[in-house]
């Protein structure tokens, strides 16, 4: 045996070289996978985060459009539009179909922004007054609904 592993070290050596460098391929490949699988759950947290800050001011405009502070309500609205085209830009193609209900959204916060903008200049009429506060609460509701989805996927990875 002593005279076998004589005459045979090199080849016994590079053998073990070679399945070292091939346990270090399957555990690079596995690294490699948890690690782009903890960066989609990173890019998910945070498209759940921006979410959550957008469903947060949508429940303040609520209570500026209940209060009748028009210009907060704007700000807000203007806000929480920005929050909305980020997360379309960002994660339009992850959000699927939630994605319409946050264009849906966008909609009725540009309506809310624009009819609050009349305020500086006249009072609201109760029928204009109503109008706002039924498109913050269809906003919010769509808004609401993205971040389910966007929890639900979360939740799932």
């Amino acid at each position: 045996m002593d005279q076998f592993l004589r005459d045979n070290w090199g080849g016994l050596v590079g053998a073990v070289g070679v399945l070292l460098t091939v346990w270090t391929l399957v555990s690079a490949r596995g690294a490699r996978k948890a690690a782009e699988e903890a960066s989609s759950i990173g890019r998910k947290r945070n498209l759940v985060e921006e979410l959550e800050d957008a469903a947060s001011k949508m429940g303040q405009v609520g209570s500026w459009v209940r209060d009748e502070k028009w210009e907060l309500v704007q700000l807000r609205a203007q806000e929480v539009l920005g929050i909305s085209a980020s997360v379309l830009s960002r994660w339009g193609d992850h959000l699927g179909d939630s994605a319409n209900n946050l264009r849906t959204a966008s909609t009725q916060l540009s309506s809310v922004a624009r009819q609050t903008m009349a305020s500086a200049t006249k009072e609201l009429s109760k029928k204009e007054r109503q109008s706002i506060f039924d498109a913050q609460l269809r906003a919010s509701e769509l808004i609401n609904d993205v971040l389910g989805c966007a929890r639900r996927v979360e939740e799932r990875s």
